[in-house]
């Protein structure tokens, strides 16, 4: 549970400060990767995690974003996570 709330926190103190030099000029465009633990309450198993996306910003407020996740493979490979995301981002002033 300390594991769960220290990245949470961490990651919400990296998306503040972010969020403060985005809007001071924020991009036409970009792309980014992200890596991280992917656990499945079900099987009880875990698998490294992944994330490729790219987006739009289309004014200070609003952007639209595209990814591809890979949550890892669980029961010895026979299952595998993964999918397409759209998401509209909105940016707070």
């Amino acid at each position: 549970m300390k594991k769960i709330i220290a990245t949470f926190g961490l990651i919400l103190g990296l998306a503040l400060f972010g969020g403060q030099i985005a809007h001071a000029a924020p991009p036409v465009g970009y792309i980014g990767f992200s890596l991280g633990s992917a656990d499945d309450d079900v099987l009880s198993e875990s698998d490294t995690g992944y994330k490729f996306f790219g987006g739009y910003t289309v004014n200070n407020n609003l952007g639209f974003e595209i990814a591809y996740v890979d949550l890892g493979q669980y029961v010895d490979g026979l299952l595998e996570q993964y999918g397409v995301a759209f998401e509209v981002v909105g940016y707070l002033p």
